[in-house]
């Protein structure tokens, strides 16, 4: 008979976390039907994008889908963000403490949109920010455009497509880094 020893060590160093650490993502976003856009856009003042969805791990925020404000939990997180426009000119997107009534300097983007005739001027202000929030805090993603040129300037709808696949438009990625 032979006899098995198995030695085991604990790590001090808090070098070795990644077998214990999982972040969450939660994604925040407006989806509608595959023949809706998301509409026309406010010029002249910051003014709230839309979310009606919440999808994935979501344990640490919550979504009031009436107002479009999100609820996040204490922590640190990695936010990404993505919104829409079309033929809206010089644009602007800042994530928006609700909490405190103020523009988070760390979250914003910005981009022109070229207006030339007879051609859609398509983009999208995407802007990526790590933040930690030591209450829980109330957020919204904010757009100030300088034109309208429409119902399809927040984002156009898909309209060759079929009714199975939706439109989806603006929407924030959570990820809960602790």
């Amino acid at each position: 008979m032979s006899a098995s020893v198995i030695a085991c060590r604990k790590d001090h160093s808090n070098n070795n976390l990644a077998h214990i650490i999982k972040p969450a993502v939660a994604l925040v976003k407006n989806t509608l039907a595959y023949n809706a856009a998301e509409g026309t856009a406010t010029t002249g003042s910051w003014t709230k994008r839309d979310f009606n969805t919440v999808e994935g791990e979501s344990w640490f925020l919550s979504l009031n889908t009436s107002t479009s404000v999100i609820t996040v939990e204490p922590g640190m997180y990695y936010i990404k963000t993505s919104a829409p426009f079309v033929r809206t000119g010089y644009t602007n997107t800042s994530l928006y403490n609700e909490s405190t009534s103020s523009h988070i300097s760390e979250a914003q983007g910005n981009m022109y949109i070229k207006e030339d005739a007879g051609i859609e001027n398509i983009g999208q202000i995407k802007f990526e920010a790590v933040l930690t929030f030591t209450t829980s805090t109330n957020l919204s993603l904010r757009y100030y455009a300088a034109n309208n040129d429409g119902g399809w300037a927040l984002g156009s709808d898909s309209q060759n497509l079929t009714s199975a696949v939706k439109s989806n438009f603006s929407y924030i990625s959570f990820e809960k880094l602790k």
